[in-house]
């Protein structure tokens, strides 16, 4: 359940960047589409998590997949970047 935690927090996190963005830049985007369709799953499974689970360890596994993910999009930026030169 621990990874399930951490990749809905990580992809909730993601999601929430994409809307700020959005609010933003005042124009259209692609991704606002899915990502305004995907909300309704995060709040079910954010809901779901929270009667289940002790509030500790779901900011433990928040904080650790946003971690992750944090890293990841570094790395992925490092090489988009090395691709374009």
């Amino acid at each position: 359940m621990g990874c399930y935690i951490s990749y809905l927090a990580a992809f909730a996190f993601h999601i929430l960047i994409h809307i700020i963005q959005w609010i933003i830049i005042r124009k259209y985007i692609p991704v606002i589409i899915t990502s305004l369709l995907a909300l309704p799953y995060i709040f079910w499974g954010l809901n779901t998590i929270l009667k289940e689970i002790p509030i500790n360890c779901i900011i433990l596994y928040w904080i650790c997949g946003v971690f992750v993910m944090c890293i990841n999009l570094y790395i992925i930026h490092k090489i988009a970047y090395k691709r374009t030169i």
